[in-house]
This record gives C-alpha cells, sequence and structure tokens, in this order.
C-alpha cells in the first residue's frame, strides 16, 4: 500500500503532467463554471494567463443551471457568487476581459469584437462567423415561458452583476 499522502502527491504530479501536456497543444482553454481552479494551475505551470469572463445576468444563469443540472435555487446563487467573484479575481491578476453572454448572442451586437480580438489575437471576421454559429444554434432552441423569475434578495448577486457589467468594453492589465 501507498500511504495517502505519497499518493495524494503522485495524483497531483500527474494531474499537472496532463494539464500541461493539454496546455502545450491548444492556444485558447475554456473550463466550465466548477473548474475555476484551473486558471491558477496554468498559470503555476508558467503559462501567459489571460482570462476572458463570459458572464450572464443571475435570473438567467439560475434558469440556464436549473434547466441543464436540476440545481435548487441556493446551490444556484452560491455558485454564482463563487464562479463570478472568482472571476473577477482572476481579471485583476491575471488580465484579460469581461463580456456579457447576451451580447455575444446578439447579431446586432458587435461592441464585444474588438475586445475579444485585441486578447486573443483572433480576426474580427472568425470571431463573427463563431457567433453566427451559436447565435443559430441557439435561436433554434423552443423559448421557455418566464413564469418565475428568481429574484434572489441578495445584494451580492446585484454587485457582482454590476462589476462585471462596469468592465465592458476594457482589456484588463494584470
Amino acid at each position: 500500500l501507498v500511504p495517502n499522502g505519497l499518493g495524494w502527491k503522485w495524483l497531483q504530479t500527474r494531474m499537472r503532467l496532463r494539464l500541461d501536456a493539454l496546455m502545450r497543444r491548444v492556444n485558447y482553454a475554456k473550463y466550465p463554471g466548477g473548474g475555476v481552479w484551473m486558471v491558477q494551475s496554468i498559470a503555476n505551470l508558467g503559462y501567459d494567463v489571460r482570462v476572458i469572463v463570459n458572464y450572464r445576468r443571475f435570473e438567467d444563469y439560475a434558469r440556464s443551471r436549473y434547466l441543464r443540472f436540476g440545481w435548487g435555487i441556493q446551490r444556484i446563487m452560491n455558485t454564482y457568487l463563487n464562479v463570478y467573484g472568482t472571476a473577477l479575481m482572476q481579471l485583476e491578476y491575471f488580465g484579460g476581459c469581461a463580456v456579457d453572454f447576451d451580447e455575444i448572442v446578439d447579431p446586432n451586437e458587435t461592441a464585444w469584437l474588438s475586445t475579444i480580438s485585441g486578447l486573443t489575437g483572433l480576426d474580427e471576421a472568425s470571431l463573427l462567423h463563431a457567433q453566427s454559429q451559436r447565435v443559430r444554434l441557439r435561436s433554434s432552441q423552443t423559448d421557455t415561458a418566464q413564469i418565475y423569475n428568481p429574484i434572489v434578495d441578495n445584494d451580492r448577486v446585484t454587485e457582482l452583476y454590476d462589476a462585471m457589467r462596469s468592465l465592458k468594453g476594457q482589456l484588463i492589465t494584470p
């Protein structure tokens, strides 16, 4: 038997090696909301990290989390605060930008293009093509009736959204 401490260290080393091998193969990485730890791990490997926070209003985030995972409102709120609060810290330390999800999927909204292009080096035509693919997929989904608007009596949710929204169009340096 391997002592627990040695087993844990072996697993961590293995995970770092696999993450490093993956990062050598890609230019960009998207991680799920629960994977906020990955940014720090990637930076610790020596990669030049920039963060793009693709944020949503709490009400839209809550609907999405409920439909995808069946989460309850308290878990949704805690996750929203954790993911986006951590993302704002990551912007401060690593630099990047914040972009509203609704603006990215709106074919009439293009102000975000120059910010994302400036950060990633991707040309705006490629970004517009990607947007058109996402919008086409999104528009084919059926809209759900908005009977319940999950407003949570929590000022932190509103403050967090407002903080992300205030960064619109800015390239944040670390």
